[in-house]
């Protein structure tokens, strides 16, 4: 298995995400469960930023919404200075609860009606 950000398998060979052992999480919070590592996730983020900047391009990192839309992810795309592309009504819900204003972020709805 190939290791990314904090994972890692220790020493009671489960894996391990930001220090914490997956099998404790899921006898914890039960199956199936999501864990994200925000530490790569910050590392990739500011890996895009860094590449564009290099080049002194205009750019704007996004996260995409449909990938994972949750308060906790908005958020840390927020403190991470990245914008986000909202495609649904329940996206943009989440977004604004989790501190967004709508001028902040993008929406690639194609397919919707007008009127939404």
């Amino acid at each position: 298995m190939y290791e990314h950000g904090t994972m890692k398998i220790n020493a009671a060979g489960h894996l391990e995400i930001g220090g914490v052992d997956t099998v404790e999480l899921a006898s914890k919070y039960g199956t199936p469960l999501f864990v994200y590592d925000t530490a790569l996730i910050k590392e990739r983020a500011e890996a895009f930023k860094s590449a564009f900047e290099e080049e002194r391009v205009a750019f704007q990192v996004a996260y995409a919404s449909k990938a994972f839309s949750c308060m906790a992810m908005y958020q840390l795309a927020k403190s991470l200075d990245l914008s986000i592309d909202v495609v649904s009504g329940g996206e943009l819900y989440t977004a604004l609860k989790a501190g967004w204003n709508q001028k902040e972020f993008t929406s690639t709805a194609t397919t919707k009606a007008q009127k939404n």
